[in-house]
């Protein structure tokens, strides 16, 4: 993000010494325009949070363990059998999924099996992630019917 900034930075100062004469007046209204648009773009990148490098291969990883598991059947991710994915998924089996999760991290942590320690922090992520979701959407739902 700080490289995509300082490109911005670099073309407005760029632009700006180009197309606008010493005494600020504007000799191109298209240039000046695309000018102002860079500056809101840029105010706009700079307002963004910042994702710490840990959080976004952690978010990776919690991805590569999504996609590993794409294949398994609804049955194996929803007991109930209701679509695929997580959405129907009840919160009570997804919590009780992070505790199996939570104890495979603990046999990978004891037989020190680094590779198979993120797998594990991953997989108890992506089940509380799930939970995450379903409460997310349903509160969404609940904000259109009002």
């Amino acid at each position: 993000m700080n490289k995509a900034i300082k490109t911005i930075e670099t073309q407005i100062e760029y632009l700006t010494e180009e197309f606008f004469k010493g005494d600020g007046t504007r000799t191109d209204s298209v240039m000046a325009s695309i000018i102002y648009k860079l500056k809101q773009a840029l105010a706009e990148l700079r307002a963004e949070p910042r994702i710490d490098a840990c959080v976004l291969a952690f978010a990776k990883r919690m991805q590569y363990k999504l996609n590993k598991n794409k294949h398994k059947e609804c049955e194996t991710m929803n007991p109930n059998g209701k679509g695929r994915g997580w959405s129907h998924c009840k919160t009570t089996w997804l919590r009780s999924r992070i505790r199996d999760e939570w104890y495979e991290l603990g046999r990978a942590l004891s037989k020190d099996d680094s590779d198979n320690i993120l797998n594990e922090c991953a997989d108890i992520a992506n089940f509380a992630m799930m939970i995450f979701d379903n409460v997310s959407q349903s509160k969404e739902l609940d904000k259109r019917k009002e």
